[in-house]
Order: C-alpha cells, then structure tokens, then sequence
C-alpha cells in the first residue's frame, strides 16, 4: 500500500509497565508550561488496563514511564495552565473522576 505508513510506537498487551490494552488518551505537552523543558512537545498518553501514563519523545521515537496505579484512565488534557488532567473510570462499579499530575 502506498498510502501506508508504520505506527510511530507501538507496544504489546499484557499486564505490566510496558504493556496493556488500549491507548484510551493522549495529549501533547505545550512548548511553554509548568513542566520541566525535557517534558515540553512529548505526547503523552494512557493505558486503560494497567493503569499507566508514559511518555513520547516525537524527535527520538522513545517512550518512557510517567505515572503508573492509575484506575481505568480513559483521557488526558493539559490545562491552558500548562496542568496535565487525566480523566479516570476507577474500579469496576466505582466513581470516576478527575486529577491533576503535578510537578515535584
């Protein structure tokens, strides 16, 4: 197919740190904001299985860990603050809600 191009990541189910089941958010990290410069133009996203947030560098193609316990998040989105949010289901039957990750 010439209209094809290859995923920019991709990584496989499972149930640990590096795997799951479903990419269910994703944000990218504005150039001016409360996180550090390292952080700045990554793309975040979630893992609605595990319960993880990681990373993507779009210049080096690397991803790595962010924040990892989550319940079920479903969504992220970065405040005009620069805040990242991310949007939870929590457990079966539970309350979902919403939380701000913010900087140490």
């Amino acid at each position: 197919m010439q209209n094809y191009n290859n995923p920019v990541l991709s990584y496989g189910h499972g149930s640990t740190n590096t795997t799951g089941c479903a990419i269910t958010g994703g944000t990218f990290y504005p150039t001016s904001a409360l996180f550090p410069p390292e952080y700045q133009g990554d793309y975040f996203f979630a893992d609605f299985c595990n319960g993880w947030i990681r990373r993507l560098d779009p210049e080096t193609g690397n991803a790595s860990s962010f924040a990892t316990g989550l319940e079920r998040p479903i969504d992220l989105e970065v405040s005009k603050a620069g805040e990242l949010y991310y949007l939870a289901r929590g457990s079966t039957g539970g309350t979902a809600y919403v939380r701000k990750i913010g900087v140490r």
